[in-house]
């Protein structure tokens, strides 16, 4: 279990740390993400960005990528890893 879905809301992630992993907790749709949590330009902690437009946004340097597929938005070569998560009772829970 990394955190409850009360813990989350819609334009905001949650940084969490796990087995000594920084991971990046969304809520999209319903549905939740979790991708690493540290930004591949410069390691900023994405779980502090901001989600707008299906996107999130990296809140030192506002690099994007796609929530939905981790793929950066500007540069495509750029891809978060993600895990799989699901809710379990109101706890979010990552398969590492």
């Amino acid at each position: 279990m990394v955190c409850r879905v009360t813990d989350l809301s819609p334009r905001r992630g949650r940084q969490v740390v796990v087995a000594g992993r920084e991971l990046a907790v969304f809520l999209v749709d319903g549905e939740v993400r979790v991708y690493d949590g540290l930004c591949p330009h410069l390691q900023g902690p994405l779980g502090e960005g901001y989600i707008e437009d299906g996107c999130l946004e990296c809140p030192w340097h506002a690099w994007r990528f796609d929530l939905r597929t981790g793929t950066g938005i500007v540069n495509k070569s750029l891809k978060l890893r993600a895990y799989e998560a699901r809710i379990d009772n109101g706890n979010i829970v990552v398969d590492l």
